[in-house]
């Protein structure tokens, strides 16, 4: 998503990156909170290849909207599964860039 976040100049507040049985504190959940809500963010991307336990429960907090991306890392092998899967997170994207 940073590449994409560069080209059409979209401001990214924070990246979070947690894998396996990797899982934040309190503390730092309640910073990255602290920070959404100091930055007005209105709208929150995560990767549907991941739990999105982490990101539905800062959304909750924040009352920022959740959007799950495909990354077209998993799914159906068809012929045109990753331009299905790229034009559904268009209309997503489109969706969040109205509200934000």
């Amino acid at each position: 998503f940073a590449y994409f976040a560069d080209e059409f100049d979209l401001h990214v507040v924070k990246t979070i990156v947690v894998e396996g049985d990797t899982a934040l504190s309190a503390g730092e959940i309640s910073e990255i909170v602290d920070l959404i809500q100091q930055a007005g963010v209105k709208v929150l991307f995560c990767e549907e290849q991941y739990s999105t336990r982490l990101a539905e429960e800062i959304s909750k907090e924040t009352d920022a909207r959740l959007y799950v991306l495909d990354t077209c890392v998993r799914g159906e092998y068809k012929t045109d599964a990753y331009l299905e899967a790229m034009e559904k997170n268009l209309v997503l994207l489109k969706e969040a860039l109205k509200e934000s």
